[in-house]
């Protein structure tokens, strides 16, 4: 089965608070998404919620990535990253 639905994890954010709204595209009918930390710090809320919180967040960039894939794993996933700066 064919990905129906491409990865985008949103704009690139500059906030003043540790915390912030993660807003990654809805994956399609039998795909899955999660949301893991690249670089920086954060912790999320629900990773496999496509618009969940993060927490935690550190000074300067923090890097997220979106991964969207079928339910069963079987073709190659989709993915799309979102940087979040603190202040």
């Amino acid at each position: 089965m064919a990905l129906s639905t491409t990865s985008v994890a949103g704009l690139d954010q500059i906030v003043c608070s540790n915390s912030a709204t993660l807003a990654g595209s809805v994956p399609g009918p039998g795909e899955v998404g999660l949301w893991t930390l690249v670089s920086g710090s954060g912790s999320i809320t629900s990773s496999g919620q496509f618009n969940t919180t993060v927490t935690g967040l550190g000074v300067g960039n923090n890097v997220f990535n979106w991964f969207i894939d079928d339910s069963g794993h079987i073709c190659p996933g989709s993915n799309s990253q979102v940087t979040i700066k603190m202040v």
